[in-house]
């Protein structure tokens, strides 16, 4: 299996976890956090499966 996919479930997993986070204590610090994290890390996967499909 290829890294890509590790990081683009990382990434989505960290996106949710950081939703949640904020839905649950209304901190701004668990939603940018998370969902900032979460977003680098699907668009680093989704640019590592775009070279890999090259």
């Amino acid at each position: 299996m290829h890294d890509f996919y590790f990081i683009i479930l990382y990434g989505l997993i960290l996106v949710v976890g950081g939703v949640i986070g904020f839905a649950k204590k209304g901190s701004i610090a668990l939603l940018v956090g998370g969902s900032g994290t979460g977003f680098l890390l699907l668009l680093a996967g989704y640019l590592t499966l775009k070279a890999f499909k090259k």
